[in-house]
């Protein structure tokens, strides 16, 4: 008989931690995406145009629906939704026996 080895896996190592309702590489990227903003406010001096891009990404990565998804991929989900043709004939709605 051979002896297997088993390995186990804790169910921490499996889970996506969340931060303020961010994943952490989220909020890295953030500051990241931050930090270069206001570097090319100070130099640039384009407050407005300069900081809509972070906040863009602050906006569109924020799990605030209570499905764990964030606000970009509930946009996803109805652009697709209503891309498709919404129009039914009545031989389509009836019961297929």
């Amino acid at each position: 008989m051979e002896n297997k080895r088993v390995y186990y896996i804790p169910p921490n190592l499996n889970r996506s931690y969340l931060l303020g309702g961010f994943k952490i590489m989220e909020l890295v990227a953030f500051l990241t995406i931050a930090v270069i903003a206001l570097f090319m406010v100070t130099k640039k001096g384009f407050p407005t145009l300069t900081l809509a891009v972070p906040a863009l990404y602050l906006v569109l990565h924020l799990r605030a629906l209570p499905d764990g998804r964030n606000v970009q991929q509930a946009l996803a989900m109805r652009w697709r939704y209503f891309q498709k043709d919404q129009r039914y004939s009545l031989q389509e709605c009836e019961r297929r026996k």
